[in-house]
């Protein structure tokens, strides 16, 4: 825990209010998907007219994607895919960025089926980057 203090104290100003609105954001997107249903999600964060916000920047895109799997690594609990882009996409939004949640489904080795959710912003997928070419898409949200 001393060591991860010591960390966070070692990123500038900007990094460390970054990271902290990315936890933020996690601990609001996990409550979210807990003990909200769906269908609300759905409705209010999902279905959304685009926006017609400018896309990411790389350096911006390159800030999020870092806040939020660092924070996803370093909250306690399990962090989904679908989480961490709801996250980003909170703080995409606090930017007056657009972008585009992808849902996906696919089999792994063992025939099984499972989902992925993903946040891409122009060309850069910003969250689930590592899992997102093993799944065939199946509903995109534009924000």
């Amino acid at each position: 825990m001393l060591r991860l203090v010591r960390r966070v104290l070692r990123l500038t100003p900007r990094k460390a209010v970054l990271l902290a609105e990315a936890s933020v954001a996690i601990t609001a997107a996990r409550m979210q998907l807990k003990w909200v249903p769906f269908t609300w999600i759905r409705s209010r964060k999902l279905e959304r007219e685009e926006s017609g916000n400018p896309r990411a920047s790389d350096d911006v895109g390159e800030r999020i994607a870092w806040s939020v799997a660092t924070s996803a690594r370093r909250l306690p609990g399990t962090t989904t895919c679908l989480a961490q882009s709801l996250a980003a996409q909170a703080l995409l939004l606090r930017r007056s960025v657009g972008g585009e949640i992808h849902l996906g489904v696919g089999k792994d080795d063992d025939h099984q089926l499972g989902a992925h959710a993903w946040l891409t912003s122009g060309d850069a997928v910003i969250t689930g980057e590592d899992e997102a070419e093993d799944f065939s898409t199946i509903a995109t949200f534009p924000f």
